[in-house]
């Protein structure tokens, strides 16, 4: 399962938000060794996200689903705003 994820890199303003997100993520759940237990993704996936900027866009949508993401703002829009169109499955 992927996104439809624009040919062209992100924005200046998408990839400080991307890198604000992966931030906020590991913050939400107290750490990043918490994150990657809550997760169910070990410590080197999550620093991997951190080290690149972001979230893979089909983790930012599982993980968007989860409860009290929505309420903390860290929705797949957020996490993902190069994501031209959730609905087209395409591959990353």
């Amino acid at each position: 399962m992927g996104y439809r994820i624009p040919n062209t890199a992100p924005t200046a303003k998408q990839q400080k938000q991307m890198k604000r997100a992966v931030i906020k993520l590991i913050n939400h759940f107290g750490g990043l060794s918490q994150a990657a237990i809550e997760l169910g993704v070990n410590k080197g996936v999550l620093n991997g996200w951190r080290t690149r900027g972001r979230v893979p866009a089909y983790q930012a949508e599982s993980i968007s689903s989860l409860p009290g993401m929505a309420k903390d703002g860290l929705t797949k829009e957020y996490m993902r705003p190069d994501v031209q169109d959730w609905n087209l499955l395409v591959g990353e």
